[in-house]
Formats: structure tokens, C-alpha cells, sequence
């Protein structure tokens, strides 16, 4: 059960969030996560043609204990999450331009806090990153802050590896 303080700490996260997510320019990355699980919410920003966003699923989270329960994958599918399927990938959004910034983060925040369970901010992080190589920082969004993978890593699609 989340303290008062954590609960009253969620809306500035979600604004903050927003705020980093509305500064995003095309071919940016942003990972925000958990500290010490493999759980996590991407958005790869496409500039005028919108943004794309993915939830981790099952097939990218290699700690059994960590893996997500049919309760959880039933609340990102409710949340309108698409399925992944039998695919071996992410939960995704694919989300017009201009992309209300406000909702999305919205929605990541409901599937850190809620569905991944993420306690509190001070149990985040992000790497946040330019497709071209080169790390870009979000100092408002207060979360602690890791380097991305090497840009010769970032060559292709997002490896699991990054968060």
C-alpha cells in the first residue's frame, strides 16, 4: 500500500512526465522504468506523424518472478494496451499527432504505478536517447538517470536489453 506521500507524489510525476514527453523531437527516445526490475513504458516520438509507445511484456522480461500475471496483462489490455499476441514483442500504442502529451503519460503512469507496481518515483529511472546516437537529459522529470546503450547497440529496434 502506497504512503500518503507516495500517492501525493503520482500527479507531479504524471505532469512532469508529460512535459518530458511534449519536449521529445523526432527520432528520440524516452525509457521510463523501474530501478530494479525489467519492467518499463518506451516512446519513440515520430514527430508529425505521432508517437509510438510499448509496455513491456512477457517475452521481454527474462526473471520468472518478474513476469507479468494474467490479472496484470488483463489490466493493460483493459487500459487499451494492443496485445502483443503470440508475437514476440511489446504491449504498443500507436498514438496520433499531435500526441496529448497529458493522456499519454497518463496511461504510463497508471501501467508503472498500477499494473508493474512500481511503489514510487524514487523507484525509477530512464535513459532517454537521439536514434543517431547521443543521450539527451530530462532534468525535471526528477527521475535518477541512466546512460543508454551504446549507439551501436541502438542501431536497430529497441533491444530488451536497455532497461
Amino acid at each position: 500500500m502506497k504512503t500518503q506521500q507516495e500517492t501525493a507524489q503520482l500527479p507531479a510525476t504524471r505532469s512532469r512526465l508529460a512535459d518530458a514527453l511534449g519536449a521529445l523531437e523526432e527520432d528520440e527516445f524516452l525509457i521510463v522504468g523501474s530501478k530494479h526490475h525489467q519492467h518499463y513504458v518506451q516512446f519513440a516520438c515520430h514527430g508529425h506523424h505521432g508517437m509510438w509507445m510499448e509496455a513491456v511484456s512477457n517475452a521481454y522480461i527474462a526473471h520468472p518472478g518478474e513476469r507479468l500475471s494474467d490479472v496484470q496483462n488483463a489490466h493493460l489490455a483493459a487500459l487499451g494496451w494492443d496485445d502483443p499476441g503470440s508475437a514476440d514483442r511489446n504491449w504498443s500504442r500507436d498514438v496520433a499527432a499531435p500526441a496529448p502529451v497529458a493522456q499519454v503519460a497518463r496511461l504510463a503512469c497508471i501501467t508503472l504505478f498500477e499494473v508493474y507496481e512500481i511503489p514510487h518515483p524514487g523507484a525509477m529511472e530512464y535513459p532517454a536517447f537521439r536514434s543517431q546516437g547521443g543521450s539527451i537529459r530530462f532534468p525535471t522529470l526528477r527521475l535518477q538517470r541512466r546512460d543508454p546503450a551504446p549507439p551501436s547497440i541502438l542501431a536497430g529496434p529497441i533491444p530488451a536489453t536497455v532497461m
